[in-house]
């Protein structure tokens, strides 16, 4: 999946909802895959000098009824 950004807010943006879409597949057979296009596409990010620490927060992210939880890695 090649998903263009042009600036890293952009794509910062673009993969939060990446991750909202893949937590909504959980249970599905289409979570590992969106699983797998996130990860992608979080490398992009990082090669294009997006802060890893952003990228961990965002990945993090589980949906608890209607509201996203940021989990900060360290």
């Amino acid at each position: 999946m090649d998903i263009p950004f042009n600036t890293q807010k952009e794509g910062l943006d673009k993969l939060e909802k990446m991750v909202q879409v893949r937590e909504e597949m959980k249970g599905c057979r289409w979570y590992d895959v969106w699983q797998e296009d996130c990860k992608r596409f979080a490398d992009k990010l990082i090669q294009a000098g997006a802060d890893e620490k952003d990228i961990a927060v965002i990945m993090g992210w589980r949906v608890d009824k209607e509201c996203y939880c940021g989990i900060l890695l360290h």
